[in-house]
């Protein structure tokens, strides 16, 4: 998906946000989330390296190179998030160009399904966007706790004041309350056109709208205290997920271990030895 505004892409760090007045670097929501396990991760990468094997078993079976017929099977689950990427930032787009001055963006056939389920949204619950992709900045708090994020839409539903979030995936899984809980609490919200910063405004609900191909479905959200503490928690564990050099030290023997723990001083010989 595209990268948003004041968003970048760190080696070693992931999707960071530089902060538009201090020009801190923040990590991002979802970045934070990726500490997070997903034990069903695996499951779905080895169905889907299997179906794929199985679908194009007689190309496999013509290619003579072993590395070359991994390296096809291994590409598999990277080509189907980069298309689901893909269909995300059309979708993204589409919105925006709907509310805003953006040019509408090339709707490929594989994208047309979901625009009309997002059609279909827009037409049942008739939302007044007040704010499309909208960046968050948490910036009050100390520094190893603050984050930035970008949502897909604030608007009103009925009167309501609702944050929002699009899911094109297969599902809708229950990590999204940790992203929807941190957005909903940043505290300031930055303007792109003016590049202004705001208080984030209080919302009375977080919803996430799934797009398939065979229609849409709106889901409530639970965005609570709870799901915010959790996200805090892995915000407190995102540094040591990236920085973990150090951690296992040299194999040791008994002198050197001894020395390490200044229980004992090397003799001459010892040191002679390098121990």
């Amino acid at each position: 998906m595209t990268e948003p505004i004041l968003a970048l892409s760190v080696p070693g760090m992931g999707r960071m946000y530089r902060h538009p007045v201090s020009g801190e670097l923040y990590p991002s929501v979802t970045n934070v989330i990726q500490v997070l396990g997903k034990p069903w991760l695996d499951a779905w990468a080895a169905k889907l390296v299997a179906g794929y094997a199985w679908d194009n078993r007689e190309t496999l079976m013509q290619i003579e190179d072993r590395e070359a017929a991994v390296d096809m099977l291994k590409g598999v689950t990277r080509r189907r998030r980069d298309a689901a990427a893909d269909v995300g930032s059309t979708i993204h787009a589409y919105v925006e160009s709907l509310f805003t001055d953006e040019p509408r963006p090339q709707i490929e056939s594989e994208h047309e399904p979901y625009i009309v389920a997002l059609q279909g949204f827009l037409a049942e619950f008739d939302p007044e966007f007040v704010v499309v992709e909208g960046t968050i900045f948490s910036s009050e708090f100390p520094e190893d706790l603050r984050y930035a994020g970008t949502f897909d839409f604030l608007a009103r539903i009925d009167g309501h004041l609702v944050l929002g979030d699009y899911k094109t995936g297969s599902g809708v899984y229950e990590e999204v309350g940790l992203q929807l809980a941190a957005l909903r609490r940043g505290e300031a919200l930055w303007d792109r056109h003016s590049g202004e910063l705001s208080p984030m405004p209080d919302v009375e609900a977080c919803v996430a709208v799934h797009l398939r191909p065979e229609g849409f479905a709106l889901h409530v959200i639970r965005a609570d205290d709870a799901a915010y503490q959790a996200f805090l928690g892995l915000r407190q564990a995102w540094p040591w997920t990236k920085n973990q050099s150090g951690i296992v030290g040299p194999r040791m023997n008994r002198v050197r271990l001894l020395k390490e723990l200044g229980a004992v001083a090397p003799t001459t010989e010892q040191e002679s030895l390098g121990v």
